[in-house]
């Protein structure tokens, strides 16, 4: 326990890295990712780290609902249907 309490102060920011990470997860998947997660937390000390790391997560997040979207959208148009999603006028486009 003191060697857990003593990490914490050597690196706040790991805190962090482990809350947000159990956000986005959940605890199943933070569960099976853990050790990596701890591992991560332990060398990415900084605010602008921790900043580039949820970039990072997004870009990651975005890429693959894109290629789905596409992947759908040309599936229906081969059933011949066509499908238009639409971003609201102030939304972030970040392709």
């Amino acid at each position: 326990m003191a060697a857990n309490w003593m990490e914490m102060l050597s690196n706040p920011k790991g805190i962090v890295i482990r809350n947000y990470m159990l956000q986005l997860l959940g605890d199943q998947r933070f569960l099976k990712h853990q050790a990596f997660i701890e591992r991560l937390a332990a060398i990415l000390p900084t605010t602008a780290d921790i900043k580039e790391l949820g970039e990072i997560m997004l870009a990651v997040y975005e890429s693959g609902y894109f290629k789905a979207l596409g992947d759908y959208q040309k599936e229906f148009e081969k059933l011949g249907y066509n499908v238009n999603v639409v971003r609201p006028e102030n939304g972030p486009d970040r392709r």
